[in-house]
């Protein structure tokens, strides 16, 4: 089996038999899972990156991370490789996720 690696944004997972951890399988996948997010296939040529906590006025870090993202994505992949989005949950505090392109390396 070959090892794939699918990119999204700081975090990569590697796919196949050097990567034990992964869950390899279609859309809803876990891809890869870093120390704020996890990235997740969604279908259609693209992945979802979910960052851990919640947003609210005084806690903005992950905002500012999933924005910082989406326009380094695009920078660099073009314009459209990237979006992110705001969850408002009931209680009024939020998630926030970006959608990537996703991009296949084959070694």
């Amino acid at each position: 089996m070959s090892n794939d690696t699918f990119i999204a944004g700081a975090a990569v997972a590697v796919i196949g038999s050097a990567c034990t951890s992964c869950v390899v399988g279609g859309a809803g996948a876990v891809v890869g899972i870093g120390s704020i997010s996890v990235v997740s296939d969604i279908g259609n040529g693209y992945v979802e990156k979910k960052y851990s906590s919640y947003i609210y006025p005084g806690h903005r870090s992950r905002l500012t991370a999933a924005n910082n993202n989406a326009k380094g994505f695009n920078r660099y992949y073009g314009s459209g490789a990237a979006t992110f989005s705001i969850t408002q949950d009931i209680d009024m505090t939020a998630t926030v996720s970006t959608k990537l392109k996703k991009l296949r390396v084959t070694n």
